[in-house]
């Protein structure tokens, strides 16, 4: 069953985040993940996101998305995106059976 990760990103700091992104580009490219939205250009429709980022990355399961999150190599890259960035919220989910 797909499982999916979405997060809201407020940078406050793009050239650290940018470092960030470089690092866990790599740590991704070894998993099975799927991004299905990283963008910077998005419409609000209701709220207020306080985000300048979208994040959706799809994964097969909650084991391959356990593989980057638990990993040592995304706690040091962790380090950077914390120091660069505010998540407004990161949340797991998976398919709806609906």
């Amino acid at each position: 069953m797909p499982y999916f990760f979405l997060a809201l990103v407020d940078k406050h700091d793009r050239e650290a985040y940018a470092r960030y992104s470089a690092a866990n580009r790599e740590i991704l490219a070894s998993l099975d993940v799927k991004p299905l939205a990283l963008t910077d250009d998005f419409t609000t429709h209701e709220g207020d996101p306080n985000a300048s980022s979208i994040v959706l990355l799809e994964f097969p399961d909650e084991s391959e998305f356990r593989k980057w999150w638990d990993s040592s190599e995304y706690a040091e890259a962790k380090k950077i995106r914390m120091s660069a960035a505010d998540l407004r919220f990161a949340v797991t989910f998976g398919q709806s059976t609906r």
